[in-house]
C-alpha cells in the first residue's frame, strides 16, 4: 500500500542505475503483469533484460530451481570487479 506513494520517486531514478538489471517473471503471474511491470521496466532501462518462465507469482517459492538458475546465471554475467 505504501508503494503508491513512493513509486513515482523510484521510477524517476531508474535511469541512474549503474548496475546490470535482469528481471524474472512468471508468464502466468496474476498479481504483477509481466508486460505491464516487467516489459515496461526493460523499456525504461537501457540494457535491462527480462526473462519469462512458466509459473505465477512468488517464483522463489513456486519455481525455486528455475529461480536459482536465473540468479546463478545473472551472477556469472556480472563484470569482474
Amino acid at each position: 500500500m505504501a508503494l503508491e506513494g513512493v513509486l513515482p520517486q523510484m521510477q524517476q531514478r531508474y535511469t541512474d542505475l549503474q548496475l546490470p538489471v535482469r528481471i524474472l517473471y512468471g508468464r502466468d503471474d496474476r498479481i504483477l503483469d509481466p508486460r505491464e511491470q516487467g516489459q515496461a521496466m526493460v523499456e525504461r532501462l537501457p540494457g535491462a533484460e527480462l526473462e519469462l518462465i512458466d509459473g505465477g507469482h512468488m517464483l522463489p517459492l513456486t519455481q525455486p530451481d528455475l529461480t536459482t538458475d536465473f540468479m546463478r546465471r545473472s551472477m556469472r554475467a556480472l563484470p569482474p570487479e
